[in-house]
């Protein structure tokens, strides 16, 4: 992905999350031992030349999220206790984390 469009989808991911910090979004960011999105990314630097030809414009990102955000508070709780089963899924922490994705691609779509 471009570095502005790069750094508006960021913006959009920290608006639709509602975090302020810039360290709260990493896109980008691969965490260590991540070769299958290193080799993606040369796949798109490989491509880019005949796309840029063809008109296209290609992108992508990696968007990391922390665990604990993606879990919630509860199901973190419960994962740092001992026991044997997975948590509880929790549908309303479910959907916000979904109504946030939404939200900050449409934010990052009405930028372009």
């Amino acid at each position: 992905m471009r570095p502005a469009a790069l750094r508006r989808l960021a913006e959009a991911h920290r608006e639709g999350f509602h975090v302020r910090k810039p360290e709260d979004v990493a896109l980008n960011q691969p965490y260590l031992g991540s070769q299958e999105i290193l080799a993606d990314g040369q796949k798109f630097r490989d491509l880019a030349e005949e796309a840029t030809a063809a008109g296209l414009v290609l992108g992508a990102v990696q968007a990391e999220f922390l665990r604990e955000l993606l879990l919630g508070e509860a199901a973190t709780e419960e994962l740092h206790r001992p026991g044997v089963d997975w948590v509880d899924e929790d549908q309303d922490h479910i959907d916000t984390i979904a109504r946030a994705c939404m939200r900050s691609w449409n934010l990052f779509r009405e930028s372009a």
